[in-house]
């Protein structure tokens, strides 16, 4: 029997995946896939969109996809995120929506507000969404408890948001 998941992608380089079942089980939970290209100023974090791929079609084919639940990001003027951090992240999205539309699987953006007001109560920031995941799925705790875990619990509570629309 093939297990049912509902899936929950944070975009960005820091973002992550995680797929959880009807019953709320934790069955994927991975770190967005990046490479570390070496420049002549250094080194630079960048997508590894082969792996992207590849780990969502792994997931395609492992499990039966009720449901992607992608964070739509939006454009926000004067954020300390900047512009290149603004289009990387926006680039991000665009790479897992259309690696989704390939593989053929049912996607639902959504944006930050819509999702925090149904799932983080009365949690807010990235500590409240890591601690609101910890709380909602406790196998999972552990791998939270850094506060670059954000990426990993906001992918828990896209996951969580789209189990709740069914």
């Amino acid at each position: 029997m093939t297990v049912a998941l509902f899936v929950g992608i944070d975009p960005g380089l820091d973002g992550a995946l995680c797929g959880i079942d009807a019953a709320g089980k934790v069955w994927e939970l991975c770190d967005t896939p990046t490479l570390t290209i070496q420049k002549a100023r250094g080194a630079r974090r960048e997508f590894d969109t082969a792996m992207m791929a590849r780990t969502l079609a792994g997931i395609r084919d492992a499990y039966q996809v009720r449901r992607v639940v992608l964070e739509r990001v939006l454009p926000m003027p004067g954020s300390a995120r900047g512009s290149i951090g603004a289009f990387g992240i926006g680039r991000s999205a665009g790479l897992w929506e259309g690696m989704t539309a390939a593989l053929g699987l049912p996607l639902e953006l959504v944006v930050p507000q819509s999702w925090q007001r149904q799932i983080l109560g009365g949690f807010a920031g990235k500590d409240g969404a890591r601690l609101k995941a910890a709380q909602l799925f406790p196998d999972a705790a552990g791998r939270l408890v850094r506060k670059k875990d954000d990426g990993r619990a906001d992918a828990l509570l896209l996951a969580e948001y789209g189990r709740r629309l069914g």
